[in-house]
C-alpha cells in the first residue's frame, strides 16, 4: 500500500499574519495621518507648518514600514485562502519593499527588519504551494539569514522559517538536511515551550502549532525512510504535547491524529487506524469547508484505509473525492497529486483495471519526475508499476520498471 498523503505545502505551517489585521490598521492610521498632515499645511500657521513639516518628515520615513507591514498582512489572508499566485506576488511587492529600507535600518544600527522576514516566509510558502519548491527554498534560505542576524535563533519567528525550510527540503528529497533542521527546531520549541524561557509576547499556542508541525514533519520524513516506529513516536509525541497544552480541536492536531492513522494502515494495524483517522476527519469537518484540501487529505486517508479493508468500490469513492478536490485548487500536475494518483492506480490494479490504473501511475510518475528530478518516491512509484506490469502478464516491462527503482534505491 502506497505512502500517506504529503500536505504540507497545501496547509503550510507559517501562520504569520494569518489572522492579524494590524499591518492593515497601521497602514490606515498612516494614510489618514498623512492627510490630516496636509490638511494642517494648508490651512495652518506658519509657526504651526513648521511643526508639521517636522512630522511630516518622520510620517514618510514610516511610510514603507507601514506599508510593508500591510502587505505583509495581505498576502497571509491570500495564503490562507488558497490565493497562491496573488500571495507571491503581494509578498514579492513587499520583499521590494524591504529590499529599499535596508540602508536605512543600516543607519540606526539594525542588521535587517522583522517584517522582511514575514515578507520572505509568505513568499516562499506560497511557492510551496505552487509546487516552486527550488525557489521556494532559496528564499527561505534568505528568510534565515535576515531572522537569526535581526531577531536571534531562539525567537519564534525564525523558528517558523526553520520549520518551513525543513519541510522544504523534505520535499525535495533532501532527507538529511530535512531531518537536521526539524530536530534544531523540535529541540529549540520544547525549550520555548517551558514557563520560565517564555517571553512576555511569545504565543504558547504559535509555539505549540510550530512544534507540533515540526514533529509531523519529522515522522513523514521517517515513514519515507521505513523507519516507522521513529515515525510512529514522533506523531504520538506531537498528540500529547497538542493534547497537554491546548484544549480545544484544532488543525495541527487533525493532522498528527491522520498521519498517525494513515502509517498504521501502512504498517497493517488497520483495526486501530479506524479511530484515529476518522477523529482527524470529524475535526477537520469542523474547521474547513467541504471543498478544501485538507478534507481532500482525510478523503485520500479514508479511501486508503478501506482499500487495506477490502472494501474497494468505497476506497475509489473516497479516491476520487479527494482528486476532484485537489485538482480543483492545484490543478492536475502540483506535486500533492502525486500520492493520490498512485494510490488510485494501485486501486484499480486490484480491481484489474490494468489500463485505468496504468493511465493513473503513469501520473503520478511524471509528476514526480517534471518536479524533482530524482527523488525517493519515484523507486515507489516505479515498483507499483512493475507489479503492474507483471500482474497483466508483460514481465519484460516490469523487470525494466524494477530496475529503475533499484537503481533510485542504491543512488
Amino acid at each position: 500500500m502506497q505512502e500517506r498523503d504529503s500536505q504540507r505545502s497545501s496547509r503550510p505551517v507559517s501562520k504569520v499574519g494569518g489572522t492579524s489585521c494590524l499591518g492593515v490598521v497601521l497602514f490606515l492610521i498612516w494614510v489618514l495621518l498623512g492627510a490630516g498632515f496636509s490638511f494642517v499645511f494648508t490651512l495652518g500657521d506658519p509657526l504651526l507648518r513648521s511643526f508639521v513639516v517636522v512630522l511630516v518628515l518622520i510620517w514618510a520615513v514610516l511610510g514603507p514600514f507601514a506599508l510593508s507591514f500591510f502587505l505583509v498582512n495581505l498576502s497571509s489572508w491570500l495564503l490562507h485562502n488558497g490565493f497562491y499566485k496573488a500571495s507571491v506576488a503581494v509578498a514579492g511587492m513587499g520583499t521590494t519593499v524591504d529590499d529599499a529600507i535596508v540602508p536605512l535600518l543600516h543607519v540606526c544600527g539594525m542588521f535587517d527588519s522583522p517584517i522582511a522576514v514575514m515578507n520572505l516566509l509568505n513568499r516562499a510558502s506560497a511557492m510551496m504551494c505552487l509546487g516552486q519548491f527550488k525557489e521556494a527554498a532559496a528564499k527561505l534560505e534568505l528568510a534565515m539569514d535576515k531572522s537569526q542576524g535581526a531577531i536571534g535563533w531562539d525567537h519564534i519567528l525564525t523558528q517558523l522559517v526553520v520549520g518551513q525550510m525543513a519541510s522544504c527540503y523534505f520535499y525535495l528529497g533532501r532527507f538529511s538536511e530535512a531531518e537536521k533542521f526539524f530536530r534544531r527546531g523540535i529541540a529549540a520549541k520544547k525549550v520555548q515551550l517551558k514557563p520560565e524561557e517564555q517571553r512576555e509576547n511569545d504565543s504558547p499556542l504559535a509555539i505549540v502549532t510550530a512544534l507540533a508541525g515540526d514533529m509531523y514533519g519529522l515522522g513523514g520524513l521517517f515513514e519515507k525512510q521505513s523507519k516507522f516506529a521513529l515515525a510512529e513516536e514522533q506523531y504520538k509525541q506531537a498528540i500529547e504535547t497538542i493534547d497537554l497544552h491546548v484544549f480545544e480541536d484544532t488543525y495541527f492536531l487533525a493532522n498528527n491524529l491522520n498521519a498517525l492513522g494513515d502509517l498504521l494502515v501502512r504498517t497493517g494495524r488497520t483495526d486501530e487506524a479506524v479511530d484515529y483517522i476518522n477523529r482527524a476527519f470529524r475535526i477537520r469537518k469542523q474547521i474547513f469547508p467541504e471543498k478544501d484540501l485538507m478534507i481532500a487529505s482525510s478523503f485520500h486517508s479514508l479511501g486508503c484505509l478501506r482499500f487495506k479493508q477490502g472494501n474497494l468500490y468505497e476506497a475509489k469513492r473516497y479516491l476520487a473525492d479527494a482528486l476532484s478536490i485537489k485538482e480543483s485548487f492545484l490543478g492536475k500536475a502540483h506535486p500533492d497529486l502525486a500520492d493520490t494518483y498512485r494510490a488510485t492506480g494501485e486501486l484499480e490494479a486490484a480491481m484489474n483495471n490494468f489500463a485505468v490504473s496504468e493511465k493513473y501511475l503513469s501520473k503520478s510518475l511524471a509528476i514526480l519526475e517534471e518536479n524533482f528530478g530524482t527523488h525517493p518516491d519515484i523507486s515507489s512509484v516505479l515498483e507499483s508499476l512493475s507489479k503492474l506490469y507483471d500482474k497483466s502478464g508483460q514481465s519484460d516491462k516490469s523487470a525494466e520498471y524494477m530496475q529503475r527503482a533499484e537503481a533510485i534505491k542504491n543512488h
